[in-house]
């Protein structure tokens, strides 16, 4: 019997220190993500010299959030962009979307293109040719209309790229 439980202390005292030990580095990690992971970059470009950006949409149908996710995109706090909006078909119910939006907010440097171009077989890229082809920067963001942004996502976005890009 005291063979027992000296044997049941053992695996007690080796679950608890088990215990501590997993506990400690779940603590070590959280420290480690909040210090390192979440810091912010330092050395920002200024806010009139960030690069423009030309954000391509290839749009298809329409989602339940289809409008909400767009107009984020129209909402952004960037000096300099413009929204391509590309539809491959005449009928697309997602014109209606893109009509509305730009009628919303005429401020925003904004072009809807309805028809794409064969280029290829992938048929995403035969519809965002028509927008490729105008883009006024050279910086390029092609983002599915499943995707919603906050307003500072672009800044955050050009202040993490460099010259070397």
């Amino acid at each position: 019997m005291a063979l027992l439980e000296l044997a049941l202390q053992g695996f007690s005292i080796f679950g608890l220190v088990l215990f501590v030990v997993l506990w400690l580095m779940h603590f070590m990690s959280i420290i480690y993500a909040r210090l390192y992971l979440n810091k912010k970059t330092v050395d920002k470009q200024p806010y009139s010299k960030l690069p423009g950006v030309s954000l391509l949409k290839p749009l298809k149908g329409v989602d339940s959030n289809l409008i909400n996710n767009l107009e984020s995109f129209f909402e952004l706090d960037y000096p300099k962009y413009e929204v391509l909006l590309c539809v491959q078909d005449h009928d697309d119910p997602a014109i209606d979307v893109c009509k509305k939006l730009l009628g919303k907010y005429p401020n925003v440097d904004a072009r809807l293109f309805i028809g794409g171009k064969k280029i290829g077989i992938n048929p995403k890229i035969n519809n965002l040719m028509p927008g490729y082809e105008v883009a006024k920067y050279d910086l390029i963001w092609i983002c599915d209309s499943g995707i919603l942004v906050k307003p500072d996502t672009l800044t955050d976005m050009a202040n993490q790229m460099t010259v070397e890009f």
